[in-house]
């Protein structure tokens, strides 16, 4: 039973992979065709400048990021090894006194674990920003495309629809 639960995960999520794999390059292929009949070589040009743009703004701001997710490991690793020294070797600090010195290192470390943590959140919030901004922007344009190609241009679609039933298409 396992084994027939895995091959169907594993065939779902190649097909869902696929799907992606060839649907997306067909929306860009079709998107670029309709936006050049409609406005010439300046609306895919315009399309994917947008694009190249957002990308990378996006790796500006992706890429402090990654390090911040590095240094969070390393410094969970610390504080991990430091309190698992001092539990280790608990009696002795008791016995020789050095209650103060492990409690202040042991603060070091889950200090610097807060604070990187905090830095990440704080990243993450301008990139998320950055991304669903680029994403609701984009949508929009596809729309004023679409609009000043019909109402200005007057080059998307047929000269004896009406507006209504041009966007209604």
């Amino acid at each position: 039973q396992r084994v027939t639960r895995d091959v169907e995960a594993f065939t779902k999520s190649m097909g869902t992979i696929l799907e992606k794999l060839f649907q997306s390059p067909t929306n860009v292929i079709t998107y670029t065709i309709l936006t050049y009949r409609a406005l010439g070589w300046q609306g895919p040009l315009f399309c994917y400048s947008y694009f190249a743009l957002g990308s990378i703004v996006n790796k500006l701001l992706i890429s402090p990021i990654a390090n911040l997710w590095f240094r969070q490991e390393v410094a969970e690793g610390d504080f991990r090894f430091s309190h698992v020294s001092l539990r280790t070797n608990a009696e002795s600090i008791a016995f020789f006194g050095g209650e103060d010195r492990e409690r202040q290192r042991n603060e070091h470390f889950f200090a610097r674990v807060i604070r990187n943590r905090w830095s990440i959140v704080k990243r993450m919030f301008w990139l998320n920003f950055h991304t669903n901004l680029f994403g609701y922007i984009g949508s929009i344009l596809n729309l004023f495309i679409i609009a000043f190609a019909t109402f200005v241009l007057q080059t998307y679609g047929r000269k004896e629809e009406t507006p209504g039933q041009l966007m209604a298409r």
